[in-house]
C-alpha cells in the first residue's frame, strides 16, 4: 500500500505541483489549503506524513502568517509519531532546519525541485521518535 501524504499550502499551484510529483513517485496524496483543517484530516484519515507550509498569506481564509506553524505545533502535540516536513518561501533554509529538534522530520526552502521534494519526503517517511520522545511531546 502506498504511503499517504497530506500536503498543506495556500497556493493551488504549489498543491498541484507537489501532488503530481508525489503521485508520480507512487505516493497517495491528499491536499488542503486551510491549515486549520489539518487536525480534522488526521482524525478522519491515517497519514504517514504531513508536508506543511509554515507561513500563510494573511489575505487567505486562514488569515494568519503563523497559521501553518500553529497547525504544525498542534500536530506535534496530537500526533507526535506522525512525521512533518515544513516548507516556506519566506524563511531561510537554516531557519527551517532549526525547527528539526522540535519534531520536524525535514524541511524544504521554496523554491525547490521535484527531486529535492522526493528526497526529503522519503527521508521523512523513515523518520521516527523513540517512545520516550513521543510521550514527552504528548505531555508538553
Amino acid at each position: 500500500m502506498a504511503a499517504r501524504v497530506l500536503v498543506v499550502d495556500d497556493s493551488p499551484l504549489i498543491l498541484e505541483t507537489i501532488a503530481i510529483a508525489l503521485e508520480e513517485d507512487g505516493l497517495a496524496v491528499a491536499l488542503e489549503a486551510d491549515p486549520g483543517k489539518v487536525l480534522q484530516h488526521c482524525k478522519s484519515e491515517k497519514f504517514d506524513l504531513v508536508v506543511c507550509d509554515v507561513c500563510f498569506d494573511q489575505r487567505t481564509a486562514c488569515g494568519s502568517m503563523t497559521a501553518g506553524l500553529d497547525a504544525i505545533l498542534a500536530l506535534r502535540k496530537a500526533y507526535p509519531e506522525l512525521p512533518v516536513v515544513v516548507m516556506s518561501g519566506l524563511l531561510r533554509e537554516e531557519d527551517l532546519r532549526a525547527m528539526e529538534p522540535y519534531g520536524i522530520a525535514g524541511s524544504l526552502a521554496k523554491p525547490y525541485g521535484p527531486d529535492e521534494l522526493i528526497k526529503v519526503v522519503h527521508s521523512a517517511l523513515d523518520w521516527s521518535w523513540s517512545e520516550e520522545e513521543v510521550e514527552l511531546a504528548r505531555a508538553s
